[in-house]
């Protein structure tokens, strides 16, 4: 298999963070060269170049043990410095490793403590020196303890800024990482929403067209012989709105599927039918069901264009039902236009005994029309009278409130 681009991105990471510890281990080594002791043989040479080759390990091995390796350091230069009793360049290296881990490699809560100890230590062993030396002047050892102390600081702070910065990186791959599982969540959120409108516009434009060949299909089936003529204007009807319905699922497959590379919302989205098309509508509703009235009160083109379009589609869906579930009944539909407002009234006059006779719904057109209106701040009932039982859907619908 071949590697992945991240993958060979990674390993060459993770190569290139053992420079500094290849780098620290040959510091030792060249540190230990410069400072060896004096006679080349013995038991003290044994110990300095045994100390040396644990310290490189160390050195070499300090992603996978931080805290070892800084404890290690700390235990050879004091081993160290007992057996030689004096300060060289190892024990200087090493107790300069030890400020720079104390503050990348040990926890927060115990870096400065153990910068505290190293000091301390590192002053101790310089007066234990001084004293075995028998120095005439106490300047010499103050002077060592301030270079000391300095060199240790300044190693300390370098740590720090290198801890900081790499919890600075850490924090902004981890913020990244969050941008971008919050963006794949809200392009998940947004095909969700996108497939439930295509799913609600499918079963308007679907649900309208299908409902009337069906019902149609039955009249002509039924007239066919008493009144051709009859027949074949309805087989016509029936072939412009199959030609109609296959218009549109075009449309919405072309949407779903998007031009080659693109997203489907590039797609040129035709306008959706808006209360203009309300007659045009009902005429084809009346070649089914010629007891169909339409009565608008107000001015269609006050109302905004996406208002429009929705209350288009909840006198369609009530419609259909009626045509469905109450073949044969009167269907009244009633639109007033006020200045922030449009109040629907769709009321079929076929009883309940009706209904029940026909096909039971999912009630999948109710929820649609429920959530149309909910999308522009209005309301819609639903529900047959409980004295005639005519089937009464009422919607209002604002688009500005004073």
């Amino acid at each position: 298999m071949m590697p992945t681009i991240e993958s060979s991105f990674a390993r060459l990471r993770s190569q290139l963070s053992q420079l500094p510890n290849v780098a620290l281990a040959l510091a030792i080594l060249v540190a230990a060269l410069l400072s060896r002791p004096a006679p080349p043989t013995g038991t003290i040479q044994a110990f300095h170049w045994a100390i040396t080759a644990l310290c490189v390990i160390l050195a070499t091995f300090r992603n996978a043990v931080p805290l070892v390796s800084v404890v290690g350091f700390a235990v050879a230069g004091a081993a160290h410095v007992l057996a030689t009793h004096k300060l060289s360049l190892l024990t200087i290296a090493l107790a300069l490793s030890v400020a720079y881990g104390s503050q990348t490699q040990v926890k927060s809560s115990w870096r400065w403590l153990s910068l505290v100890a190293l000091l301390v230590g590192t002053t101790v062993t310089i007066l234990l020196i001084a004293k075995d030396s028998a120095l005439e002047s106490w300047l010499d050892p103050l002077i060592a303890t301030t270079m000391a102390w300095s060199l240790i600081i300044a190693a300390a702070l370098a740590g720090l800024l290198r801890q900081r910065n790499r919890e600075q990186f850490d924090m902004a791959i981890e913020r990244a990482e969050l941008l971008e599982e919050q963006r794949r969540v809200e392009q998940r959120l947004n095909t969700i929403e996108e497939r439930a409108n295509m799913a609600r516009e499918i079963h308007d434009v679907l649900g309208h067209s299908l409902s009337v060949v069906a019902v149609q299909a039955e009249g002509a089936r039924y007239i066919l012989e008493s009144d051709p003529n009859g027949a074949d204007r309805l087989l016509q009807d029936i072939g412009n709105v199959s030609r109609e319905a296959v218009s549109e699922v075009s449309r919405v497959t072309r949407l779903l599927r998007g031009p080659t590379g693109q997203s489907a919302q590039l797609v040129d989205k035709p306008p959706p039918p808006q209360l203009s098309d309300l007659e045009g509508f009902v005429s084809s509703v009346r070649s089914t069901n010629p007891s169909v009235e339409l009565q608008i009160l107000g001015n269609i083109d006050d109302v905004p264009a996406q208002i429009s379009g929705a209350a288009y589609r909840i006198v369609q869906e009530s419609c259909v039902n009626a045509l469905k579930h109450a073949p044969g009944g009167s269907v009244t539909i009633r639109v007033q236009i006020e200045a922030s407002r449009i109040m629907l009234h769709i009321c079929n006059t076929a009883g309940s005994a009706v209904r029940e006779r026909t096909t039971v719904g999912t009630g999948t057109g109710i929820v649609g029309m429920k959530e149309t209106a909910l999308a522009f701040d209005g309301t819609l009932t639903a529900g047959a009278d409980a004295t005639t039982g005519e089937w009464h859907v009422k919607s209002e619908l604002f688009w500005s409130r004073s």
